[in-house]
């Protein structure tokens, strides 16, 4: 034995070394984190955590709670007399004010008849790219009948408000 430890005595005593700190690196138990790489990298990223949220809640919580807080835009419709075939401008059937009294935009979504379908897109695809058969400042209602329109108002800090109106198109 002692000849074995003069001729290997520094590998041996080297792999002891290592084996030590093998177990201090990988098998180290922290917060349920097991490893020092673990347990390290689950610190930094809790301290991260705690200074953005600090950041965070510090800057912008007036600012948060204040458009919270914010009503949604009023839609007015006024009324007109349409009829059949004959191109009408929606836009100027809908104004909308924010809560301050400043103008919201407005946006005419859709159109449908009485059956559900709309006048406005022919198919989802059109919907989608927002290509109508029809500019919603010169909309044509094909018969008679109750439509009902989604007008939709958006203010200067994105609030919004949807609706659907229904329209009645007379004939006379």
């Amino acid at each position: 034995m002692q000849i074995l430890m003069k001729q290997q005595g520094r590998t041996i005593a080297l792999c002891m070394a290592a084996a030590v700190v093998f177990g201090i690196f990988f098998h180290i138990r922290v917060d349920g984190k097991t490893g020092w790489f673990a347990v390290a990298y689950a610190k930094a990223m809790e301290r991260a955590k705690q200074e953005e949220a600090s950041l965070d809640a510090d800057a912008d919580a007036g600012v948060y709670q204040t458009v919270a807080a914010r009503r949604r835009p009023e839609i007015v419709f006024v009324c007109q007399k349409i009829a059949p075939q004959k191109a009408v401008n929606l836009h100027a059937m809908f104004t909308a004010k924010d809560a301050d009294g400043n103008p919201a935009e407005v946006e005419i979504l859709d159109v449908y008849d009485a059956s559900g379908e709309s006048v406005l897109y022919r198919s989802n695809e059109e919907r989608a790219k927002k290509t109508g058969a029809y500019h919603t400042t010169g909309v044509v209602f094909p018969a008679v009948g109750v439509y009902a329109l989604k007008v939709r108002a958006t203010d200067a800090q994105k609030k919004t408000s949807c609706r659907i109106y229904k329209i009645p198109v007379t004939g006379s």
